[in-house]
């Protein structure tokens, strides 16, 4: 991006660690371009580390792709469009998915980009790392170093989420057991991947949700 970069990571529905290993990632990350901006002179860089769904994949958006393509040569089958004109619409036709699919139909992407646009009149001031609670359980585990925290909302994106400022990030990692066996865990007050699905949708069963909702019409 322009004078900014982007990270993004699927989070596992069965463990947290995966959660907390790219909160960790991102901890590193910005403090390493905060060291190196401001032994520049610089006053340095802003993070904002969102939750939400995402299209997954370019599926979705090779489907929008071939019924654009039947649709002229339907149109040009019935004379509704000559060849000159069904050549042209046809070199338009571009997918949904530009260069970077993850990014496309990412709404975490959104809402850390809006927000983070925001500034410091919406609560994101300074160069420092803000953090979407979602992704830790209720209340907060006392091992996680945050500022207060606050409530930001964008009415015309319907975008909403409770950040508060990262202060300082423990470093640990465990192994908890399961009827499959050890997995990996994680610290306990971080959230798997579908609790916090749960929580973005408000719904206990998120996974029959999702399915009904992408079911077409």
């Amino acid at each position: 991006m322009n004078d900014g970069a982007v990270a993004y990571r699927d989070l596992s529905y069965r463990t947290r660690w995966v959660t907390y290993e790219f909160l960790q990632d991102s901890w590193k990350m910005f403090n390493a371009i905060n060291v190196a901006e401001k032994n520049a002179g610089e006053p340095g860089a802003r993070m904002v580390i969102a939750a939400g769904f995402r299209v997954r994949g370019r599926a979705s958006g090779n489907k929008d792709v071939a019924i654009q393509f039947k649709d002229i040569v339907t149109k040009y089958s019935t004379g509704k469009l000559t060849l000159e004109r069904a050549l042209g619409a046809a070199s338009q036709v571009r997918s949904s998915f530009d260069i970077i699919p993850k990014l496309q139909g990412n709404f975490a992407f959104t809402k850390a980009y809006v927000a983070e646009q925001g500034g410091k009149s919406e609560g994101f001031k300074g160069p420092n790392i803000y953090v979407d609670l979602s992704l830790f359980k209720v209340p907060a585990p006392e091992w996680l170093h945050i500022g207060k925290p606050f409530k930001w909302e964008n009415q015309r994106l319907n975008l909403e989420a409770t950040f508060a400022q990262l202060l300082s990030l423990p470093h640990g990692r465990e192994v908890v057991s399961t009827a499959d066996g050890p997995i990996e865990g994680g610290p306990e007050g971080v959230r798997s991947g579908i609790e916090v699905a749960r929580v973005l949708a408000g719904d206990d069963d998120v996974l029959r949700a999702l399915r009904n909702a992408s079911k077409p019409d």
